[in-house]
């Protein structure tokens, strides 16, 4: 029989990155941040390496949690990781699920610190998504990301929130279409003049409607580059 595949020890894989774009609407955490190549978040996951280097982890519990690809997954486990470092510092000894006399339960922390002790659970709470679709929003968004114009950026509001997922094409072809009808300098003039009119003047706003949904869009003028030092 062959020998058991070792448990892993870090928090993030150790490969090389050469993924630098920005996290998507629809992209969970714990993914973004494992495979993110810019320089900044390589700080952010040596940090939290050195904040699991020092939890109690045995049976690697919290890592398998901490990596999982939802977010009510991964971040009560970093939140977790985060109390645990922050009494750290505080100078408190912390054990990890200390048992409780005549109870199954065990809080995550016992943090004691001369003659001070006591139970710390670290709790996230998530609030309420009143959204009919929020995953298939966050889809959405990324879509309308993607569209390329060099001259208008989008502001978006969503009267209606379908339950079926529109074609990506749909969406980036007639937004695509739209914006390379307007004229950006007199957009620019006009929002240069009084930016809050310009919003409202139906000119510069479409509205679209793909499967069940509806997604309204603003034209916002991209700034004129500046002038060359």
């Amino acid at each position: 029989m062959g020998s058991k595949k070792p448990k892993p020890t870090t928090l993030f894989d150790d490969s090389e990155r050469i993924d630098d774009g920005h996290m998507k609407r629809a992209e969970d955490p714990y993914k973004f941040l494992n495979r993110s190549a810019r320089p900044e978040w390589g700080e952010v996951r040596r940090e939290i390496e050195r904040w699991y280097a020092e939890f109690p982890d045995p049976e690697r519990d919290l890592l398998r949690r901490f990596q999982k690809n939802k977010v009510d997954q991964h971040l009560p486990e970093w939140w977790e990781l985060y109390v645990h470092r922050l009494f750290v510092c505080l100078e408190y000894k912390v054990k990890v699920h200390p048992r409780l006399p005549g109870r199954h339960e065990r809080p995550d922390f016992l943090v004691t610190r001369g003659t001070e002790s006591f139970y710390v659970e670290a709790t996230t709470a998530f609030n309420g998504d009143n959204k009919v679709n929020p995953q298939g929003q966050a889809w959405v968004e990324d879509f309308i990301n993607s569209a390329q114009n060099p001259d208008f950026m989008v502001d978006i509001e969503f009267p209606k929130v379908g339950r079926a997922w529109p074609a990506r094409h749909d969406i980036v072809k007639r937004l695509e279409a739209w914006l390379a009808e307007l004229d950006w300098a007199e957009a620019r003039a006009e929002w240069d003049a009084d930016c809050m009119a310009y919003m409202r003047r139906p000119r510069w706003r479409c509205k679209q409607e793909h499967r069940d949904w509806i997604i309204e869009y603003c034209a916002l003028p991209v700034p004129p580059e500046s002038p060359a030092a």
